[in-house]
């Protein structure tokens, strides 16, 4: 056998060690997670009320369940969620409250969760259902009247379905990474005013949990570290949430006030440099684009709030330098730095007292800079999966202004928190 054919034997027997990874013994566990929510826009039923939301950065849970020998888990999650309010919006005279900076629904709940887990490899995908019962909190205000409008509670049937993937950090802990989409039933409110509101709080959460398994696993056996350089192609697909950016229009306290939830996609080539542990450093070519459609712009005191239509468009083309930490382990950590040129175009309306008017129809090329974190887990010799979170900023867009504003041009900035799944394929030998 040639010295060729004995390194390819070498890699697919640990290839197939890796895929055939034993399964975890049964038995109990606990965990503790946290995560990032996002609540669409909430109608409140025969009423002529909608509450927009700002995307929620509170989200908590702890576990406690049983895994069984054959891939099924029953847990008990206790939760707490939290999201601020960006607007509240009035289909009749009263048009857009401005709500209190304070204002917020919380949400407690209690949760048995059977989840179901593929153990295809040390990657293991699993997906549940949960029931159970929630207590849901409002506290909404008119800031501008200085007015409680709705500051009650209430208990409901609460549901939620759970898909993620979840990896070890040894033998005990196990990191999962799920998202859950999480909704109660109709709850009855009484407003300040003795109105009756009749809601539900739909939920979409990522979750980031570390579980820890009572008995300790057999110890996972690894495929071979490559121990030369790379190049690689990449995969990704995820969220994107914009910031509220100040306009310097001339005007008072101006601002781009909501953006809802967008998606991403992206492209990356890069060119990785290791050495025999797996650590070093990468270098990547990355294109990605999203889009977030806009709800709400800000004229501050001199003209309140306006609901708005239409969406920031942004397409990105830029490079990345970044660094895998803990070379060899099953998930390997890694954080990175970027910076790019950016076509960023804006197409908004405003729509207010039944009537629609363009405020803006303009693009600008400009440069931008990031900051990303991330882990990673290889799947098979050439595959790999990765999750990171980054944040990204166009610190001077200028824009070209309608012929009824105060200026002829506008200077604003861009930024917004991008969550990304990736699937990585190494080319080459």
């Amino acid at each position: 056998m040639t010295e060729t054919a004995k390194r390819r034997l070498v890699r697919l027997v640990g290839v197939m060690a890796l895929a055939t990874a034993p399964a975890a013994m049964a038995g109990g566990y606990l965990g503790v997670g946290v995560g990032i929510t996002y609540s669409a826009n909430e109608s409140v039923d025969e009423t002529p009320v909608l509450i927009d939301y700002d995307l929620g950065f509170r989200a908590a849970q702890v576990t406690a369940g049983y895994a069984f020998d054959n891939g099924w888990r029953l847990e008990l999650e206790g939760a707490y969620r939290t999201n601020d309010l960006e607007i509240l919006e009035f289909d009749d005279a009263r048009g857009i409250v401005n709500n209190d900076n304070n204002d917020t629904t919380d949400v407690s709940s209690l949760m048995l969760n059977a989840l179901y887990e593929f153990r295809w490899a040390v990657l293991r995908p699993y997906v549940g259902v949960g029931v159970g019962f929630a207590k849901v909190s409002y506290a909404i205000n008119d800031a501008f009247a200085d007015m409680l409008v709705l500051d009650d509670s209430g208990t409901s049937f609460a549901y939620q379905g759970i898909i993620g993937v979840g990896a070890p950090l040894g033998r005990r802990f196990r990191l999962d990474l799920d998202y859950r989409y999480w909704r109660n039933a109709k709850l009855n409110l009484v407003g300040e005013m003795g109105e009756s509101f009749e809601t539900d709080h739909p939920i979409h959460q990522a979750s980031l949990s570390l579980r820890y398994a009572f008995k300790a696993r057999e110890r996972i056996q690894r495929g071979p570290a490559n121990s030369h350089a790379r190049w690689y192609t990449e995969l990704r697909l995820g969220a994107v949430a914009a910031e509220d950016s100040d306009i310097e229009d001339g005007l008072r306290d101006t601002n781009f006030d909501a953006f809802d939830l967008g998606g991403a996609l992206a492209l990356a080539v890069g060119y990785a440099s290791e050495g025999a542990t797996g650590r070093g450093w990468r270098a990547e070519l990355e294109l990605y684009r999203w889009e977030n459609d806009s709800d709400v712009v800000d004229f501050g005191s001199v003209r309140g709030e306006a609901r708005s239509s239409g969406q920031a468009e942004t397409v990105n083309l830029g490079v990345n330098l970044i660094y895998d930490f803990a070379g060899g382990a099953v998930l390997q950590p890694y954080a990175g730095i970027g910076v790019g040129y950016t076509w960023i175009d804006y197409d908004i309306t405003l729509r207010e007292g039944g009537t629609s008017s363009l405020y803006v129809d303009d693009s600008d090329s400009t440069v931008s800079v990031q900051a990303l974190l991330g882990v990673s887990a290889r799947v098979s010799e050439r595959l790999t999966a990765s999750f990171n979170y980054r944040y990204w900023w166009a610190p001077s867009v200028t824009l070209e202004s309608p012929p009824t504003a105060l200026q002829s041009e506008w200077d604003t900035e861009h930024s917004a928190h991008l969550l990304l799944l990736g699937l990585r394929y190494r080319l080459g030998r």
